[in-house]
């Protein structure tokens, strides 16, 4: 435990959350003082549920909010855990700006290295009320919080106010009479706490964006109608994760934009028969140039974040020798950023995406002769392109030998991709437990691909950077360092490589396909 000046844990098993609709503060503090609570003085705070973009706190069953008022308290609290409160001069906007300790360690389990964001934030009015025994041990604890404005949304109204009540342990009892008080004043339970309520009044989603995963579609409906459900969810999750690309929020908004844009290629791709061709064309280019363009950062984005494991084990001296290498290797990465943003801020790309994102959400246009499959069965479709990828890549990695160009072995893992992502995109219409087991073993195989890839191109990386630092007359202390660097992540690619063939053998078998004609509803040959 950190200095208990700052972290402490709360004793309370719960809160309990109860709504006053036509009841004013006045009424509700009038009622606990009657009931022995004693009020203290009214504060205004500012509290704010904080969590990841993508909801990881709230998945992990972990809450984090921030109360700002006379000090900043951060308060986390979860399923069946203690609730911890520490103190800090500022909410964090990512785990490491906590102090080092239990508090932060629970977050950044949870968090990973995603950003910290304002979920929904409500400035209130709130009195504390706390009831003592003979002892003058507190037995009971309730909050009234009034005057709720919602961060964002002036014109909605909440209730006049709520009621958060602390069961306190071993007092659990007193919990149950404060709750009698409230609820014989005909103040409603809810089953949630004020922000939560403030986020259903809002329409905020406290999951989370839930990405274009979730979306379910029906087997039977047409191959066109489904494709465009999928790519609408796509383009959802493109624009969503486009501005907190530019202002590089945290880098997972570039990884979630650019796997949206990867899988709307490939079920462009893998739709020529099914959608319109004079939107499929422009389409296709469009999206291939976003492809691209998101490339570089990515790529060095990930060299930045492995930087710790591709150096750890190595002496220390060795490791301040490569600071001029990192130092080079975030100047590019500040410099594709810059590139990206620029390309993503272009009038003709962003021109492009709204016009996209039109045809998908207006009436279907099939031209004069539609697309020789776009009135199929979804199912049927989408099960011959799967089937056709799956072949496709079977028959690629049994080509591979040991002495195969890398760029063959790249080739392959874009293969993998395309059929991971045609499985994802249309998950919903196939039969949950094979398609789980197919994808467990595709993965096997794609997590050596990517271990192969990524090491392939930091190593080319690090050479192009090497020629650069000699240019400019870095230590041969530096040069060596980077010499030893360059061997250690050429090994990793390597022994990717040695171990591919493993990887292989145990994806290209009959359980694997028969799995994959289960998921697609057919029963193995």
């Amino acid at each position: 435990m950190t200095n208990a000046a700052t972290f402490w844990l709360v004793t309370g098993l719960m809160s309990t959350t109860f709504a006053a609709a036509q009841h004013t503060p006045h009424d509700v503090a009038t009622a606990l003082a009657n009931a022995g609570f004693v009020l203290e003085p009214v504060r205004t705070i500012e509290r704010t549920l904080l969590d990841t973009f993508d909801g990881r706190l709230h998945t992990a069953g972990l809450r984090l909010e921030s109360r700002v008022g006379h000090a900043t308290e951060l308060v986390l609290s979860g399923v069946d855990t203690a609730t911890a409160v520490l103190l800090v001069a500022a909410a964090p906007s990512v785990t490491d700006q906590l102090p080092a300790g239990p508090f932060r360690r629970r977050v950044a389990e949870a968090a990973e290295d995603r950003a910290l964001l304002a979920v929904v934030r409500v400035r209130t009015r709130c009195t504390s009320a706390s009831r003592r025994d003979a002892d003058g041990k507190i037995v009971a604890a309730a909050t009234i919080w009034e005057q709720l404005s919602i961060d964002g949304h002036d014109g909605l109204t909440m209730v006049p106010c709520t009621v958060e009540v602390e069961t306190l342990r071993g007092f659990e009892k007193h919990a149950r009479k404060t709750f009698a008080t409230l609820a014989g004043l005909g103040l409603a339970q809810l089953d949630h706490d004020t922000l939560a309520e403030a986020a259903r009044v809002a329409q905020i989603h406290i999951g989370g964006y839930p990405g274009p995963s979730d979306i379910v579609l029906d087997p039977a409906m047409l191959a066109i109608d489904g494709c465009c459900e999928v790519l609408t969810g796509l383009a959802n999750t493109i624009a969503a994760n486009w501005q907190g690309t530019i202002d590089e929020t945290d880098i997972e908004f570039l990884h979630d934009l650019r796997i949206a844009v990867r899988r709307t290629r490939t079920v462009l791709g893998e739709a020529k028969k099914v959608l319109p061709s004079h939107m499929l064309s422009k389409a296709r280019t469009e999206f291939a140039q976003l492809g691209s363009v998101t490339g570089p950062s990515r790529d060095l984005d990930v060299y930045i974040v492995e930087w710790p494991t591709y150096t750890d084990g190595l002496a220390p001296d060795i490791v301040s020798a490569l600071e001029p290498v990192r130092a080079l290797l975030r100047q590019r990465q500040i410099a594709a950023h810059r590139e990206l943003n620029d390309a993503l801020r272009a009038p003709t790309t962003t021109a492009f995406v709204t016009q996209w994102r039109l045809w998908l959400a207006g009436p279907i246009d099939d031209g004069d002769e539609p697309a020789p499959a776009a009135h199929d069965p979804l199912i049927d479709v989408v099960a011959k392109r799967i089937m056709s990828a799956h072949t496709r890549l079977v028959e690629a990695g049994r080509l591979i030998r040991s002495d195969t160009p890398a760029e063959h072995v790249h080739d392959l893992r874009k293969d993998a991709k395309k059929l991971r992502y045609l499985i994802e995109c249309f998950g919903s219409v196939l039969s949950e437990k094979p398609r789980k087991t197919f994808v467990r073993r595709l993965k096997v195989l794609q997590d050596n691909l990517g271990v192969h890839q990524d090491a392939e191109v930091h190593v080319a990386t690090l050479r192009e950077i090497a020629d650069e630092l000699h240019e400019r007359g870095e230590t041969s202390a530096t040069m060596l360092a980077v010499g030893q660097l360059t061997e250690r992540i050429d090994q990793r690619r390597r022994a990717a490589r040695a171990e591919f063939a493993e990887r292989f053998a145990a994806y290209d078998i009959d359980d694997t396909r028969d799995d994959l004609e289960r998921a697609l509803g057919r029963g193995p040959r």
